[in-house]
């Protein structure tokens, strides 16, 4: 029996100042999100995420971010006959670099059931997506794509610019890498009701500071 006491003094002793029990869930989060998102195009997304435990396990989320390019296929086959175009117009290749940026901002909520040392869990949220255009050609006076550019923002307001409504979507992972740090590997859908519809598939990772 003494020996069982020395050696449960020994383990209190040797555990991490401030480290959390492996399946102890925080109650207040911050979290930094980069991943890949593929639609039409692939481009960069990054994001930052907080969220309040409500419950065990339960957790109300707000974030905000950004998904470099979510132009359709629809616009960019335009963009691209424009840009054919006007290279047999003026005997010299003509091309576009066009990019639809979506800043979001997005509430949710997210379920999490702590397995072992690592956590399993699952998100979903609505929010606000504002679409940007942007056009940028190879011609030094950049007139043909700024008037592309504005044609395009009159003729579809609905697939380049303003703001929709936004769903997510996803799942994954959490392991415990420290105390208060933590790793998310995870997967996410999104959903943006523009005229056409834009649907993004992210495959992302994060690094969450727990409180």
């Amino acid at each position: 029996m003494r020996y069982a006491v020395i050696l449960v003094l020994l383990s209190s002793i040797a555990a991490p100042a401030g480290a959390q029990p492996p399946n102890a869930l925080p109650q207040f989060y911050v979290s930094g999100i980069g991943g890949i998102a593929s639609g039409d195009q692939h481009s960069p997304m990054v994001a930052g995420q907080a969220g309040w435990r409500l419950v065990q396990g339960l957790y109300v989320t707000g974030e905000v971010g950004l998904i470099d390019n979510v132009l359709s296929a629809t616009l960019h086959d335009e963009i691209d006959i424009v840009g054919r175009l006007l290279s047999l117009q003026q005997d010299a290749a003509t091309s576009f670099d066009a990019h639809l940026h979506s800043r979001y901002v997005a509430g949710g909520v997210r379920w999490t059931r702590p397995v072992h040392r690592i956590a399993i869990f699952a998100e979903g949220g609505v929010g606000t997506a504002f679409l940007d255009l942007s056009i940028g050609g190879d011609r030094q006076d950049g007139s043909h794509s700024e008037e592309l550019e504005a044609e395009l923002r009159h003729d579809a307001p609905d697939s380049t610019s303003g703001m929709h409504l936004m769903g997510i979507v996803g799942g994954g992972i959490t392991i415990s890498v420290a105390a208060r740090w933590q790793v998310d590997g995870g997967y996410r859908y999104s959903w943006i009701t523009s005229d056409p519809a834009i649907h993004v598939q992210v495959p992302y990772g994060a690094l969450r500071f727990t409180f």
